[in-house]
């Protein structure tokens, strides 16, 4: 541990009191209502699709009527439309998962694994979609207007929802652990991660998508009695391409005030479908975890019984000298020598909590 000062020093001494000396596997479940995730969403899609009156011969005789052009023409006849479609909002959420670490505090290092967090923690960030629809002219009857061709024509049609924004770790990585006081510590990590996001648009599901990423996080650890916390604070801006065709919805009823002449009502139905686009989904991330730290280790027990006694020396004197995954290494650093039978007669006889 360089350029640490005495006090640190002291502070490692007194937090490695708590933990045997070899390091200690720890699973630890994430704590929602003490972590937090705040959401930045973004939806661009490109839409295509027709709006049509509403008109039908049986069942609404009285209903507007459409056709393209100023002149000519016959019947109810589908517009064309083409039609860019944007959706953007902030989403609070309490997240759920967990991870394990295996914790080294005489060897100030820490091995972060198998870490797994929903970040939605089960709700859904839901986007109402604003479209931006070009068509060209068209006529109504019932009412009779004229609507000159436009590009940009403003229409809300439809919600997205995000309902899937995971992160899964996919290696297990190593950092060296900083003394923070008495009983703390802190450590930074960049973690490998999958990270999938998954929705729906108008009850059409998009996703889910999986992509893999570098997470940098600020870790911080704290031990009260046999509790290990650690808090994990990092950032994610993913993007994903959505592939289409989507079924978008059908028949939706859209009412539009007339323009020539104004003050009148065209009842228009539009269907359209999505043709692909992106999403753009940004996460500030921090989360809180507790886990239980396991017993020490009973010195000088070779076999397991809670003592220490003849069996676990024949044990070690049958073993003296082994190199490699060795039954009566002692104080595992691997091999049986003489340190183990040192440590096996100094506590001879005595028994483990």
């Amino acid at each position: 541990m360089k350029n640490l000062n005495a006090a640190s020093l002291a502070a490692v001494a007194l937090v490695s009191a708590v933990l045997p000396a070899r390091a200690t596997l720890i699973d630890l479940l994430v704590n929602p209502a003490a972590s937090s995730v705040a959401t930045d969403s973004a939806l661009s899609v490109d839409a295509s699709g027709t709006f049509i009156g509403n008109y039908d011969p049986v069942s609404n005789p009285g209903g507007t009527l459409t056709r393209p052009g100023l002149f000519g023409g016959s019947g109810n006849i589908p517009i064309p439309f083409t039609a860019d479609g944007t959706a953007g909002g902030q989403h609070s959420a309490q997240p759920t998962g967990g991870f394990t670490v295996d914790l080294d505090l005489p060897g100030s290092t820490i091995e972060l694994s198998a870490l797994s967090a929903q970040l939605l923690g089960g709700t859904t960030a839901s986007l109402p979609v604003t479209f931006a629809l070009t068509f060209g002219t068209f006529r109504t009857f019932q009412p009779d207007s004229v609507f000159f061709g436009v590009s940009g024509f403003p229409i809300e049609l439809g919600e997205a929802t995000v309902s899937q924004f995971d992160v899964l770790q996919t290696a297990p990585v190593s950092a060296v652990i900083v003394p923070a006081g008495v009983d703390a510590f802190t450590f930074s990590v960049v973690i490998p991660a999958d990270v999938t996001i998954a929705g729906e648009f108008n009850g059409s599901p998009f996703g889910p998508t999986t992509a893999p990423t570098l997470l940098a996080m600020e870790g911080a650890g704290s031990i009260s009695g046999s509790t290990l916390t650690i808090t994990l604070s990092f950032n994610i801006d993913q993007q994903e391409t959505i592939k289409g065709p989507i079924p978008g919805a059908e028949n939706i009823p859209f009412d539009l005030p007339t323009v020539l002449p104004p003050g009148e009502t065209a009842h228009l139905l539009v269907s359209f479908q999505i043709d692909g686009g992106s999403t753009d989904v940004s996460a500030t991330v921090d989360l809180s975890a507790d886990g239980l730290i396991p017993p020490p280790a009973c010195t000088g027990d070779l076999d397991g019984d809670l003592d220490v006694d003849s069996t676990d020396l024949n044990i070690l004197l049958s073993d003296f000298g082994c190199l490699s995954a060795c039954p009566g290494d002692a104080d595992g650093d691997d091999d049986t020598d003489s340190t183990d039978l040192n440590i096996i007669l100094s506590v001879f006889g005595s028994t483990c909590d």
